[in-house]
């Protein structure tokens, strides 16, 4: 699937599908419950179906009604070892493969194209006790978590933390983790709100968290926030002339992307702009300062490069095809200037949700359209965005 994106005047309102970090969370919780939880999730992305369907491999189910997603937990089944197919989501390997150490002795995980690629082999070696065959994908593990305290390092991933604190959740016994790194990463802090609205007693006291065993209760009709990440593009075109009104989102959230509002400021002011807790939001935030010529350096990008592309290079190659003069290296990003371009640009999403997300603003606001090769990547976060862009006035064509 193609789009051709045009120069549009966004006008109207906009749903916000429901955070894809917080649905992740909410179905694992639910499943590690006694009885079946509901959740409310509007919008089901890739990411999430692949999460319902592992959690359907490890014994449990679920079935989706309109935006109610009812989850039944797991029950493992003797002699069997389950096979988890990630796809392309990272939430799903990295938040199941401490977790199903806590479940059975065998488990395969396999996935698809850049996912392979993206090893996890600082996480497998935090799982004491459990045996890897390899330390990226297909792999397999053998044997339960051993021992009451473990540690990670925390500054590869946030996700490596969060899988650990599922796994430690799920023992019947307390259990403690030692983070080295930033404890208060935003994408912690969510993992540590559902797992305490999903009743796990769990405390914080320095870099160490403290989890006092499995205490999972029920939830019904949990309503999931909507998803600042997804939101951003809206956001962003609002800074540049658009006139949407955004639905569904908690203006008290402790999603890390809530920083939009006040990193758009700082881009203004030409400011340094730190992403070392917001990563997914470099894409449209480059395509902010590109459009308004705005000289920019960002740093705290390292980890992009092992996303479902490299977008330090992805975002590099876009800008660079529609005349933004900008220059990269091993830790930082700077946007220099910006001429017009002459006639339609062909893109390549590099397979990526987040890069079709900004190129499509880019084209958007940009004189001159542009195309975007294989922008069917945008469903493993929001199926219905190019969907929401036509809704809003925006001049897109499917090719």
């Amino acid at each position: 699937m193609d789009y051709k994106i045009c120069p549009s005047k966004l006008n109207g309102e906009v749903f916000i599908p429901s955070s894809k970090s917080l649905s992740h969370r909410a179905i694992i919780c639910a499943s590690l419950c006694a009885e079946k939880s509901s959740l409310i999730i509007n919008g089901i992305s890739e990411d999430i179906l692949t999460t319902l369907n592992a959690i359907k491999s490890l014994g449990g189910n679920y079935k989706i009604k309109n935006n109610l997603v009812t989850v039944s937990p797991i029950k493992c089944k003797k002699n069997y070892v389950p096979k988890i197919n990630c796809n392309e989501s990272a939430s799903t390997l990295r938040f199941l493969l401490p977790l199903c150490a806590t479940l059975y002795e065998k488990v395969d995980f396999t996935g698809k194209k850049s996912l392979c690629n993206r090893p996890v082999i600082q996480l497998l070696k935090s799982m004491k006790g459990v045996l890897y065959n390899n330390k990226k994908l297909p792999l397999s593990i053998c044997n339960n978590l051993k021992g009451n305290d473990f540690e990670i390092d925390g500054t590869l991933s946030s996700e490596y933390v969060s899988g650990m604190l599922f796994a430690l959740s799920n023992l019947n016994k307390k259990s403690t983790l030692k983070v080295n790194g930033n404890i208060n990463n935003p994408y912690i802090k969510m993992t540590i709100k559902v797992l305490k609205d999903f009743g796990v007693n769990i405390t914080k006291k320095d870099n160490t968290f403290t989890v006092f065993g499995k205490t999972f209760t029920k939830k019904e009709n949990y309503n999931i926030e909507g998803d600042y990440s997804n939101a951003s593009p809206f956001i962003i075109s609002n800074k540049l002339g658009a006139k949407i009104k955004i639905n569904n989102l908690n203006d008290k959230s402790i999603q890390g992307d809530k920083n939009v509002y006040s990193l758009l400021e700082k881009i203004d002011k030409d400011e340094v702009i730190d992403l070392s807790s917001n990563p997914d939001l470099f894409m449209c935030l480059s395509v902010y300062a590109s459009l308004k010529n705005k000289k920019t350096k960002f740093i705290g990008i390292q980890r992009l490069k092992y996303k479902e592309s490299d977008r330090i290079k992805s975002v590099y190659h876009t800008l660079k095809k529609v005349g933004v003069k900008c220059k990269k290296d091993k830790n930082s990003f700077t946007i220099l200037r910006r001429k017009n371009i002459k006639h339609n640009k062909i893109l390549s999403s590099f397979n990526d949700h987040r890069i079709c997300m900004a190129q499509t603003i880019l084209g958007l606001f940009l004189n001159k359209s542009i195309t975007i090769k294989n922008a069917s990547a945008i469903n493993k976060s929001y199926p219905n965005f190019f969907n929401d862009i036509k809704s809003l006035g925006g001049n897109i064509y499917e090719l």
